[in-house]
Parts: C-alpha cells; structure tokens; sequence
C-alpha cells in the first residue's frame, strides 16, 4: 500500500504541523490533540490523525482495518480502491473467473441458514515457496504428490448478513478446479497463519490462507467459493496470476 493522505499530492513536516500543497491550493495540517473513537473503541494508528481546516483526517488503510472495508493499491491502474468498488455484483462464472482483488458479493442459502457476504482473492502463491510456506506450519505435513505442488490462496471474506446464529468458514467452502474442468482433492494439511477457518458474526471481516494441490503444469485453475453440489453457482476467481 503506497504510503499517502487521501486527496494530498505532497506534505511536508513543519514544526507541529503539516504543510500541505494541492495543486494551486495551500493548507495547514495540525497534528490531532483529541482522541477519535470508532464504534465506542479508541481509534490506534502508527500513523497520525491530523485536522485540517476544522475537518478531521484519519490515516485510509487503518481506518478501513477498523470499520471491515477493504482498502487496497491497484498497481495497474494506479489508484487507491475502498469497499467494493471493483465489483459487486456475480458477473462471473467458471467460463469468467474473477481476477485477484476483485470483491464478489455472494447470497448463499441452504436448509440451516442463509447469508450474504463478500469475497476476495487477494494473492496467489504456488510452487517452492508455497511448498515451504506448508511445510514451516507443521512438521507432519506432507510434501505435495508427485507431478504437484501446493498452490495457496490468501482470501478476504465479510459477512454482511445472516438470517440466524454466526457463519462458520472453512476450507471446505473452497474448491479448485483445473483448467481442463476437474476437481481437484483437497489435501489434508495444517494451514499456515493466518488460516482461513474462523466464526463470524454480520459485520465481521477475516483474512486467511487456503492451501490447495495442483498439477505443476496446470497453470490456470480456477478457486471457486460456495459452489453447489452440481457444479452450479458460487463465486469464480482466477487461481492465478496475469
């Protein structure tokens, strides 16, 4: 995440202050006296909070942290990203699978519950480096088949809603399929931390990894989310990277 306050194009430490050039436009940025407090707990940032004009500014990335709103760099097109803005709607399928970072809002609903959440794949990381990334988080883990290598997904998901109780996550929820349509199995290893099993409550955000096993020479799977059990529905991403 590049380092910026959000409408700013140069600050400048003076004194107790900041001074603070956009374009044509000059102001003064003093550093905050006053604590900001978020939902009833005090706001904590390594970065600082500062006033300008009477208007409070908070540091965007740690403020998005607090509040479950994604907030990422898009390298390619050279701009901040906040909450859902890349997509939020399930225009994609196992013939269009997402491309990392982009939010999907999937509605899942079965006999015991129904709920809406949002999904990212953020990173994709596969070969020696995943290999040793499940080795070092247990020693009993097993080395990947033959002809494989793990493939680990690092995956952002927020429960907005729920009809009753609390969502359960787990790797179990997650699939990867092969470029030429297959499934692969789900191999049985200690994730590493952060891993993506956890409870969460409506409102409530978690970051984790998933480890999946690949063909060395498969390319391109495809992570799919929720699917059914007839292959139908759920929320497709690109398995790797463009």
């Amino acid at each position: 995440m590049k380092k910026f306050i959000a409408g700013f194009l140069t600050c400048l430490v003076l004194m107790s202050g900041f001074y603070v050039l956009a374009e044509s436009q000059q102001w003064t940025a003093l550093r905050a006296t006053f604590d900001v407090y978020v939902n009833g707990k005090k706001f904590e940032s390594d970065k600082p909070i500062v006033a300008i004009e009477g208007s409070t500014y908070l540091p965007l990335k740690a403020i998005g942290d607090v509040l479950g709103v994604p907030v990422q760099w898009n390298e390619k097109l050279r701009r901040v990203e906040v909450g859902s803005i890349s997509n939020t709607k399930n225009e994609y399928s196992f013939n269009n699978p997402a491309p990392l970072n982009t939010i999907q809002t999937i509605t899942k609903e079965s006999f015991l519950q129904k709920y809406t959440a949002e999904v990212v794949v953020k990173e994709i990381v596969r070969g020696e480096t995943a290999n040793k990334m499940v080795a070092d988080a247990n020693i009993f883990n097993d080395p990947p088949k033959e002809g494989y290598e793990y493939l680990l997904a690092k995956v952002y998901v927020k429960l907005i809603s729920i009809d009753e109780g609390a969502l359960t996550l787990s790797p179990l929820q997650f699939s990867l399929i092969s470029s030429d349509g297959k499934e692969y199995d789900m191999p049985f290893v200690v994730l590493p931390e952060p891993e993506i099993t956890t409870t969460l409550y409506p409102g409530a955000s978690h970051e984790g990894w998933v480890v999946f096993e690949v063909k060395k020479d498969d390319f391109k799977p495809k992570i799919v989310f929720e699917k059914q059990y007839d292959g139908t529905g759920g929320a497709w991403f690109k398995g790797w990277v463009d």
